[in-house]
């Protein structure tokens, strides 16, 4: 039996109508069609400069797509819906989401972890129950390794898809057609070189006092030999005495390259790194 929790810094909905596959097919970074069915893919919403908007995770059913972005950035999804017009598709209503780990469901289960599923609540009955801390660290982490790097408003269209790595979850399709922003990322494809890219950063804490909590837009990160280019701190946590995040950083910087974390006056001696080495049990995470 599965065991679901809510994840109350999420929100879903159905994208619905005789339109609603190809309007997503129009809309998104990723190729919809070519999808697996009724299973959870990483991908994105760009605007017509190429910037990504929202990252979100969206399944593929018969005669509907659905959906799921970080709550804060639902106000961006009403942008959206303004490209519907012309069209049968329908946006449903706000969904509380949960999930649920060791999953063992035969649908509904991320595609590039299945161990992992999600499930949209039509009613606070079905919702999932609340998480525990050690729980919710966890299912944090594996979004880390995915990677699936979630933005907010500071961070929202401000990077090319490729900078949150798109191409490497498969949520970015270079074989579709148009979709806002197309033009711009294929020229970037095949033309030339992403300045950025998506980078792991962990540090041990058993170095020095480091506050309990600190939030991503709060922390500085300082690469002695990049360039001016500053490295971005999309989401963080702590586990098991380390602090980790993902963070787009230039081109420039390699994993393994040692770097400074800085959060007001305390600092860390932190290494960069591929997302997958923050997994658990992971050879290079000592876990």
């Amino acid at each position: 039996m599965n065991d679901w929790k809510s994840l109350p810094s999420l929100r879903g909905c159905r994208i619905e109508g005789k339109d609603a596959i190809a309007f997503c097919q129009s809309q998104l970074t990723g190729d919809v069609p070519a999808w697996p069915a009724e299973r959870w893919q990483v991908t994105a919403w760009c605007s017509p400069k190429g910037r990504v908007r929202i990252i979100m995770v969206a399944a593929r059913h018969e005669n509907h797509v659905e959906i799921i972005i970080p709550e804060a950035q639902w106000s961006v999804l009403s942008e959206m819906q303004r490209f519907t017009i012309g069209r049968d598709v329908r946006f449903g209503p706000a969904c509380q989401v949960s999930g649920c780990q060791d999953s063992n469901a035969q649908s509904g289960t991320l595609r590039q972890d299945p161990s992992r599923a999600l499930r949209l609540e039509d009613t606070e009955a079905t919702a999932g129950s609340v998480p525990e801390t050690d729980w919710l660290t966890r299912w944090q982490r594996a979004d880390l390794c995915l990677p699936l790097p979630w933005l907010d408003e500071r961070s929202s269209d401000r990077f090319l898809p490729q900078a949150l790595g798109l191409e490497e979850n498969e949520g970015l399709s270079y074989r579709k057609g148009c979709y806002p922003g197309q033009e711009i990322v294929a020229r970037v494809h095949y033309l030339g070189t992403p300045p950025q890219q998506l980078l792991a950063v962990r540090a041990e804490l058993s170095q020095g006092a480091w506050p309990a909590s600190v939030s991503p837009d709060s922390v500085e990160i300082e690469a002695s030999d990049a360039d001016s280019t500053p490295i971005h701190c999309l989401s963080a946590l702590v586990d098991e005495g380390r602090w980790m995040g993902l963070v787009v950083a230039p081109r420039v910087i390699e994993a393994g390259q040692r770097v400074v974390v800085r959060a007001g006056s305390e600092a860390l001696v932190a290494e960069m790194a591929r997302p997958e080495t923050l997994c658990y049990h992971h050879p290079q995470t000592g876990s």
